[in-house]
């Protein structure tokens, strides 16, 4: 038995997901998610396009640091704000670099799995560069109470993976390719958090309105890989069977931005500030709705033992 971690860089990563229902391009989006998520990233944002000049500096600054390391990118793009900072907008955003997902509930091997599960180590906990969600200052009293009993077994929590984000829906992976970095390894690094969050987002759901309530046409999580000369965007989306079988998680490519050129800079500004927005203005809303409805039915659940115990 090996007691390694499996890791996104190792050769079996791919496989070791594979057997918890995680998938990485092996499916088409659905056209209805697909172009809400496309439209959701290309949209011009509500404050506008950043200053063409600020733009230009950028692109000669990844021109002459791309033989530089993944801390010289993230310090590129820092500088001139395009990945998003710590500080919270309006105590709404959470926003942590580097953070382990510490408390995550780690999505299992399925049941249908037919091999020797021992073959398969643990996978390691995420630390994505970027984790965007919410902070608890976005909820109300009882709410935040509520998000202390979203937990597996009183081990992982299904709403805060890191012990900070709450719901996170937004992960950023740098990438140098002068120390051999790739898009196909950051975008397995993003598999893994994306396929947490989102289930905690179903275990969510499944104790308030209900499964059949998780919109599988609406976007949830999306993640965003950067290079120096590159950009992707990736949507993670759930599948989940009409009959019997395993919840699948996806992650499927939207778009490529080439980094070198004004254009894809632009796009790849309004994406980040797009996916932002929509955490803000449409996920949020349902997920206090449905912290509200969650407290509701626990509130029954526990009247109802009152009553037999009388």
């Amino acid at each position: 038995m090996s007691w390694r971690v499996s890791s996104p860089g190792d050769m079996d990563y791919g496989d070791a997901l594979e057997i918890r229902s995680i998938l990485v391009e092996k499916a088409r989006l659905p056209p209805e998610l697909e172009e809400k998520a496309l439209e959701i990233i290309s949209r011009v944002p509500a404050s506008g396009d950043m200053d063409l000049a600020t733009l230009e500096d950028l692109r000669q600054s990844l021109r002459s640091e791309q033989f530089g390391n993944e801390a010289n990118l993230v310090g590129v793009l820092t500088d001139v704000s395009l990945i998003p900072g710590r500080s919270s907008r309006n105590q709404i955003l959470r926003i942590n670099r580097k953070q382990l997902w510490l408390r995550c509930v780690q999505i299992p091997i399925h049941e249908s799995f037919k091999g020797n599960v021992l073959d398969y180590p643990p996978l390691s906990n995420p630390k994505p560069d970027v984790t965007c969600g919410f902070s608890a200052e976005a909820f109300t009293l009882a709410q935040k109470i509520t998000l202390q009993t979203l937990f597996d077994g009183g081990r992982g929590s299904y709403a805060m993976p890191d012990m900070n984000t709450v719901f996170p829906f937004f992960t950023i992976e740098f990438k140098s390719e002068a120390t051999h970095g790739t898009h196909f390894v950051a975008r397995y690094q993003a598999a893994n958090p994306g396929a947490i969050a989102l289930n905690g987002k179903l275990h969510l759901a499944e104790h308030s309105f209900g499964l059949d309530a998780f919109d599988q046409k609406e976007p949830h999580h999306f993640s965003i890989t950067i290079a120096y000369t590159s950009a992707r965007v990736n949507l993670h989306w759930v599948e989940r069977p009409a009959k019997k079988g395993p919840t699948v998680f996806h992650v499927t490519a939207l778009e490529h931005y080439p980094l070198m050129h004004i254009d894809g800079l632009v796009a790849l500004s309004r994406a980040i500030r797009n996916i932002l927005e929509y955490g803000v203005k449409t996920l949020l809303p349902k997920i206090r709705e449905g912290l509200d409805a969650y407290k509701q039915k626990a509130a029954q659940r526990s009247s109802k033992t009152t009553r037999r115990k009388k």
